[in-house]
Formats: structure tokens, C-alpha cells, sequence
């Protein structure tokens, strides 16, 4: 299966007509295998801005490894560039597993996430990395 999407925003702000352009496509394989990719950009020539750019990407796969229900793994990439001032550089990563539990409509999902960010106007100042962990439960009624 393959699903691919593209879009178009104008944005009208003090007199400046900005616009975004992006788009995605997923795939999905018969054998649970499964791949996302999308890029976006914002030119701002009205205001000179730098073009804020955007991608991401993952990679996944899902399975039926216990009884309960579904099981999924992901992996995923994504980097943002002047998207706040001129020289952000910001890029994420992150580890998913999710198992579904069908009988009572629920699902889990433990995620890793890491977040980066580097802005060459501000190299007087280290900004660490971020690490989220989480554990997430979602039931549906």
C-alpha cells in the first residue's frame, strides 16, 4: 500500500505573503514492513528570512508476535533548519514498540525520544541534548 499527500499554505502577516509547500509518502508492505518520508519548506523572501526547512522519515515494522493483538517497532529521523532564527539546526530521533490488546480495545507503547539543537549565532551557549522516555496507555471506549 502506498499513500502520498502534498500541501499548500499562504500566510499573510504585516503586509508579507508567505507560503509553505510540503509533502509525504508512506509505504506498507505485505510483510509488515512500513516507511514514511515527508519534507516541507517555508520560504520567507518578504521578510528575508532564511527558507525554513523540514524532514522526516521513519522506518517500521509490524507484526503479530503474541496473541493479544498487533505489535509494531519504529524508528524515526527528523531535522529542522531555520525554522525559529537564521542557523537553528534541530534534529530528533527516536525508538518506538507498541503492542496492541484487542480484547480490551487498548494499546501501549514505550517511546524513546532525542532531541538536539545547535544555532551557530548562539556558540557561546551549549544547549544539551533532551531524552524523553515515556510509557504510554491508551484505552478505547
Amino acid at each position: 500500500k502506498v499513500k502520498a499527500r502534498a500541501g499548500f499554505s499562504e500566510q499573510s502577516s504585516q503586509g508579507a505573503n508567505d507560503h509553505t509547500i510540503g509533502g509525504s509518502i508512506s509505504v506498507l508492505h505485505d510483510s509488515g514492513l512500513n516507511a514514511t518520508f515527508s519534507a516541507a519548506a517555508r520560504p520567507r523572501k518578504a521578510t528575508g528570512a532564511a527558507t525554513a526547512r523540514n524532514i522526516f522519515g521513519s522506518l517500521g515494522y509490524n507484526a503479530k508476535i503474541f496473541g493479544a493483538g498487533g505489535t509494531g517497532f519504529l524508528v524515526s529521523w527528523n531535522r529542522s533548519i531555520n525554522v525559529g532564527t537564521r542557523g537553528d539546526d534541530a534534529r530528533a530521533w527516536g525508538l518506538v514498540a507498541n503492542q496492541n490488546f484487542d480484547a480490551i480495545g487498548a494499546k501501549m507503547q514505550l517511546v524513546y525520544r532525542n532531541y538536539e539543537y545547535h544555532n551557530n549565532r548562539l556558540s557561546h551557549r551549549t544547549i544539551d541534548d533532551i531524552d524523553v522516555f515515556g510509557l504510554n496507555t491508551v484505552f478505547n471506549f
